[in-house]
């Protein structure tokens, strides 16, 4: 299992506005092929708040014909916004959140002041030694008081 961090995770603090949406977004090119459990560490949102949705935007390059399947959430449940598959060299691009079964998900921190990755988990890989991801994700979060 190796870990990947997105770029801008670190140099930014997660928002903590107490009016409306809060909104973050990174990409992460995976250049060397992943492996199942491997995890991408993507953006920071502050403990104890409530994930309201999202969306999350993959692919590879053409020629492969195998999938992906890449699980969204927090560590201790990495699947809490979905599990989504890109298939044969094609790009995922799907919201999480907002309609049908999703409700917003409580991000609980245990009293704590420590900031929650949202991590993307890799369920299932190509076997192909050449394949890389690129993965986009957006979470879109509000803090206590402002539950939808």
């Amino acid at each position: 299992m190796a870990t990947s961090t997105a770029p801008l995770y670190s140099t930014r603090p997660p928002r903590g506005v107490h009016v409306g949406k809060n909104i973050v977004a990174d990409t992460l090119v995976e250049a060397a092929t992943a492996s199942a459990s491997d995890v991408f560490t993507m953006v920071p949102i502050p403990p104890d708040c409530y994930v309201t949705g999202g969306r999350i935007i993959a692919g590879w390059g053409a020629g492969v014909s195998s999938q992906w399947i890449l699980k969204v959430g927090v560590p201790g449940n990495d699947a809490a916004f979905g599990t989504f598959t890109v298939s044969g060299g094609g790009e995922l691009s799907q919201n999480f959140g907002g309609t049908g079964a999703f409700a917003p998900v409580t991000i609980s921190s245990s009293g704590t002041d420590a900031v929650v990755p949202v991590i993307v988990t890799v369920n299932a890989a190509p076997s192909s030694a050449t394949v890389s991801l690129s993965v986009f994700l957006m979470v879109e979060y509000v803090l206590p008081g402002n539950y939808p």
